[in-house]
């Protein structure tokens, strides 16, 4: 487990950099004015070629991951340690090479699927970090001869949870289309989101069950 886990580690930081040494490029193409609200929108071509490259950049993370796992919590696990550890690896690599973003509370597009997804940095950060906790209490539970219990309704809830949170996201995507400034963040169903699937992640490896049911 322990060099599983390093070798996931080494490659969603790894691949989190490229990503940002990617986007360094990007944004010299699409705002080399510098990249602030309020946007001007990049051409339709190179709209389509980085909505191309983010759909590439989710099936690169989900079929390592199913290759790292063994069974389906075990693959689910890895996905959301790779994902969240490659977007906080992301932030730091832009950082660390161009100084953005200047804050957490700096607005950014995080996605483009299926419109734009605007938010202050800390919101997705936040997010990220709390996919890398849930991975690691599903390794524990493993180490344990455990893993979660979630029967139908916690899965109801975790869906409807995960889509309060997009939704948070795609409150204000009309000013990356519109080239206006966001007017503010959509704190309710966030807040809303991430507590009930706190909540209910924490029930489900409370109850957790012997994986040689």
């Amino acid at each position: 487990m322990r060099t599983k886990i390093t070798f996931l580690s080494l490659y969603a930081m790894a691949m989190g950099f490229l990503e940002a040494v990617v986007v360094v490029y990007l944004r010299r193409v699409y705002f080399p004015g510098g990249f602030r609200f309020p946007l001007v929108a990049p051409a339709d071509a190179l709209s389509r070629v980085e909505i191309a490259r983010e759909a590439a950049t989710l099936m690169m993370i989900l079929s390592v991951a199913m290759l790292a796992g063994k069974r389906g919590w075990d693959r689910f696990a890895a996905f959301m340690y790779i994902f969240g550890l490659w977007d906080i690896a992301y932030y730091a690599g832009l950082r660390a090479t161009i100084g953005w973003p200047e804050s957490l509370g700096t607005w950014d597009i995080l996605f483009l699927i299926p419109a734009p997804w605007v938010a202050p940095v800390w919101a997705p950060a936040f997010i990220s970090l709390l996919l890398v906790a849930g991975a690691l209490a599903v390794w524990h539970l493993q180490a344990r001869g455990l893993e979660p219990r979630i029967g139908k309704r916690a899965w109801a809830a975790l869906i409807g949870s995960g889509m309060l949170v997009i939704g948070s996201f795609l409150f204000d995507s009309a000013a990356a289309l519109t080239g206006n400034s966001p007017g503010g963040f959509a704190w309710p169903p966030y807040v809303l989101g991430t507590g009930a699937a706190l909540f209910v992640a924490s029930r489900s490896f409370a109850a957790g069950r012997s994986t040689n049911r």
